[in-house]
């Protein structure tokens, strides 16, 4: 659980023992392999909040056997994210007289907001209206078009970022040229990719000034990408064959284009 995610968590457990004469045996289950709570883009989007009450069986090896909600947020999709966090944790086992057995716990899901965390619905459209702007304007207004549309780009890539949903990569395909989406096509659904939108960009103008601002950006977000599916791929016994597309393509992309900025200490 993380503050990125704004989620506020705690766990009542409960234990149907019978015939204990004593509690004092009795050791609860203990958390002790978290999960990565998804906050669902479409309830962002909406402005959609709520608590989620889930109730979680607990087997002898400390994995969780089923999850109840037992309190609904009243938001169908927060719910449904609640259950698959809860169904992922993995728990010390309760035990009675230091022997496992399987128990129930409870745990409170809070989904909350931060201010600012919402990016614009409008996104896409808005950036497809720079983009139809850019292929009649000439001159000065073509720069001021192509500053904007920069600006939109790294402020979407930032914000991918921090809100690390595969989902935010549909958005990106949306807007970026065939030739990109073709190139990171092994990322879609699978990886934001915030980082196509900058090479979008460089396809799109030849302007020294906001080219170094596009080369910088796209150089560091290549770098977190090709460290994050290198994380995935360490941890997969048989290495999915697409996270080794995805990191091919990358250390393609970088040999190719960042060779300058790779050689420097």
């Amino acid at each position: 659980m993380t503050s990125r995610k704004k989620l506020v968590a705690f766990a009542a457990f409960v234990f149907l023992v019978a015939g204990c004469a004593s509690t004092s045996r009795i050791k609860p289950p203990k958390l002790v392999e978290k999960a990565e709570l998804i906050y669902p883009l479409e309830a962002k989007l909406q402005h959609i909040q709520g608590d989620v009450l889930v109730g979680m069986s607990v087997g002898v090896d400390g994995t969780v056997q089923d999850v109840q909600v037992l309190r609904s947020s009243g938001f169908p999709i927060l719910d449904e994210a609640a259950i698959d966090y809860a169904s992922k944790l993995r728990f010390r086992p309760a035990t009675i007289d230091d022997r496992p057995v399987a128990s129930h716990t409870q745990m409170l899901l809070k989904f909350r907001l931060r201010r600012g965390e919402v990016f614009p619905a409008n996104w896409v459209e808005n950036v497809r209206s720079l983009q139809n702007e850019l292929r009649k304007a000439r001159g000065e207004r073509r720069r001021k078009l192509l500053q904007q549309l920069l600006e939109s780009y790294i402020a979407f890539a930032r914000y991918a970022e921090r809100q690390p949903d595969p989902s935010l990569g549909y958005k990106v395909k949306l807007v970026v040229s065939p030739a990109v989406r073709e190139r990171w096509k092994w990322f879609w659904g699978r990886d934001p990719a915030s980082f196509a939108v900058l090479d979008d960009f460089l396809q799109r103008t030849d302007e020294p000034g906001l080219v170094s601002i596009a080369e910088n950006e796209l150089y560091s977000l290549l770098l977190e990408a090709t460290q994050r599916v290198r994380a995935r791929l360490s941890r997969q016994r048989d290495p999915d064959e697409r996270d080794r597309q995805m990191l091919a393509s990358l250390e393609t992309y970088l040999d190719q284009h960042f060779q300058q900025f790779r050689r420097q200490p």
